[in-house]
Protein backbone atom coordinates (compact mmCIF):
# COMPACT_ATOMS: atom_id res chain seq x y z
CA UNK A 1 0.00 0.00 0.00
CA UNK A 2 1.55 3.16 -1.37
CA UNK A 3 0.52 6.17 0.84
CA UNK A 4 0.63 8.42 -1.33
CA UNK A 5 -1.93 6.81 -3.33
CA UNK A 6 -4.88 8.12 -0.81
CA UNK A 7 -5.64 11.49 0.01
CA UNK A 8 -8.10 13.28 2.51
CA UNK A 9 -11.63 13.54 1.71
CA UNK A 10 -11.68 17.14 2.61
CA UNK A 11 -8.97 19.68 3.08
CA UNK A 12 -10.27 22.01 5.14
CA UNK A 13 -8.37 25.06 7.25
CA UNK A 14 -7.82 24.13 10.76
CA UNK A 15 -10.51 27.68 11.31
CA UNK A 16 -12.88 25.88 9.22
CA UNK A 17 -12.19 22.43 10.84
CA UNK A 18 -12.98 23.62 14.12
CA UNK A 19 -16.08 25.68 12.85
CA UNK A 20 -17.20 22.78 11.47
CA UNK A 21 -17.43 21.01 14.87
CA UNK A 22 -19.05 23.85 16.87
CA UNK A 23 -21.86 23.68 13.74
CA UNK A 24 -22.13 19.77 13.86
CA UNK A 25 -22.05 19.63 17.96
CA UNK A 26 -25.10 22.61 17.92
CA UNK A 27 -27.26 20.60 15.25
CA UNK A 28 -26.82 17.35 17.02
CA UNK A 29 -27.80 18.96 20.21
CA UNK A 30 -30.78 20.69 18.61
CA UNK A 31 -31.76 17.29 16.98
CA UNK A 32 -31.78 15.32 20.31
CA UNK A 33 -33.42 18.20 22.42
CA UNK A 34 -36.53 18.96 20.29
CA UNK A 35 -36.41 14.80 19.31
CA UNK A 36 -36.69 14.84 15.50
CA UNK A 37 -34.66 11.92 15.00
CA UNK A 38 -36.58 8.95 14.37
CA UNK A 39 -35.91 6.56 17.70
CA UNK A 40 -34.47 4.06 15.45
CA UNK A 41 -31.60 5.87 13.55
CA UNK A 42 -28.80 4.42 14.75
CA UNK A 43 -25.93 5.77 12.54
CA UNK A 44 -23.84 8.45 13.62
CA UNK A 45 -25.33 8.64 17.02
CA UNK A 46 -23.82 8.52 20.03
CA UNK A 47 -25.37 5.28 22.05
CA UNK A 48 -26.31 4.12 19.51
CA UNK A 49 -24.89 1.14 17.79
CA UNK A 50 -25.59 -0.81 14.62
CA UNK A 51 -25.57 -4.06 16.77
CA UNK A 52 -27.97 -2.62 18.69
CA UNK A 53 -30.07 -1.89 15.60
CA UNK A 54 -29.44 -5.60 14.01
CA UNK A 55 -30.44 -7.04 17.49
CA UNK A 56 -33.61 -5.18 17.53
CA UNK A 57 -34.26 -6.55 13.79
CA UNK A 58 -33.61 -10.16 14.64
CA UNK A 59 -35.76 -10.02 18.03
CA UNK A 60 -38.69 -8.34 15.94
CA UNK A 61 -38.19 -11.43 13.45
CA UNK A 62 -38.41 -13.82 15.87
CA UNK A 63 -41.53 -12.64 17.25
CA UNK A 64 -42.87 -12.76 14.23
CA UNK A 65 -41.92 -15.68 13.37
CA UNK A 66 -43.40 -17.09 16.72
CA UNK A 67 -46.88 -15.44 16.26
CA UNK A 68 -46.62 -17.34 12.90
CA UNK A 69 -46.34 -14.24 10.66
CA UNK A 70 -44.66 -12.90 7.52
CA UNK A 71 -41.98 -10.89 7.64
CA UNK A 72 -39.73 -9.24 5.12
CA UNK A 73 -36.96 -6.38 5.13
CA UNK A 74 -35.78 -3.54 2.70
CA UNK A 75 -32.28 -2.55 3.91
CA UNK A 76 -30.47 0.36 2.03
CA UNK A 77 -27.64 2.02 2.26
CA UNK A 78 -27.07 6.07 0.90
CA UNK A 79 -24.31 7.04 -0.37
CA UNK A 80 -22.42 10.38 -2.15
CA UNK A 81 -20.64 10.09 -4.91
Amino acid sequence: MDPFNYRPISTLSALTQIFEKLVCKQLVNYLEKHEILYEFQFDFRKGHSTSQAMAEIADNLLNAIDDNLYSSGVFTLFQSI
